[in-house]
């Protein structure tokens, strides 16, 4: 098991060094090997995502991955602007995207949640940057909210891994 570790990051480095050096030319600072993901979430409710991306954390430990960089934004439709941004400039090995829309009393929120979407899995696919999409809502209360952070976070979390291992290997 250990030998197929050390081979999987070794390949991991070395895709890492290629994609970077094709980006900044020959004056390459390699990273970590450690995997980083970042994560971007919304502040309107702090609250609920800070408990997210604690969940995410934890469970980065255990799959050899990190959570190097957290982007607060104000909502929603503020985080494909964000994405792209960090896509752009630090290029991690996946994002994951924390964020809750809660129920109102028009279709306002639906409308936001599917437009974000949209344009976060465009972001992907121009890209090929895998992303977990981890969203709650749309309509939700802030109590189901509170109760599904943790298992959204977790499973989040482990889909950007499973798809970052996925690109690695293609």
């Amino acid at each position: 098991m250990h030998a197929v570790r050390k081979i999987l990051l070794t390949k991991v480095l070395r895709l890492r060094w290629q994609r970077q050096r094709s980006l900044i030319g020959d004056d390459v600072i390699l990273r970590s090997v450690l995997r980083r993901i970042h994560i971007v979430a919304g502040f309107i409710h702090k609250d609920i995502c800070a408990l997210m991306i604690d969940a995410a954390k934890d469970e980065a430990k255990n799959l050899g991955f990190v959570i190097d960089r957290c982007v607060w934004v104000p909502g929603s439709l503020e985080a494909p602007l964000a994405v792209s941004m960090l896509i752009e400039k630090d290029l991690p090995d996946a994002i994951i995207v924390f964020g809750v829309q809660q129920q109102g009393k028009t279709k306002h929120g639906e409308v936001i949640a599917n437009q974000a979407t949209a344009a976060l899995l465009n972001l992907q696919l121009q890209h090929r940057m895998p992303m977990a999409i981890a969203i709650i809502g749309p309509d939700a209360t802030l109590e189901y909210a509170r109760e599904k952070s943790d298992r959204t976070a977790r499973k989040a979390l482990r889909a950007a891994v499973y798809m970052a291992n996925l690109v690695v290997s293609a």
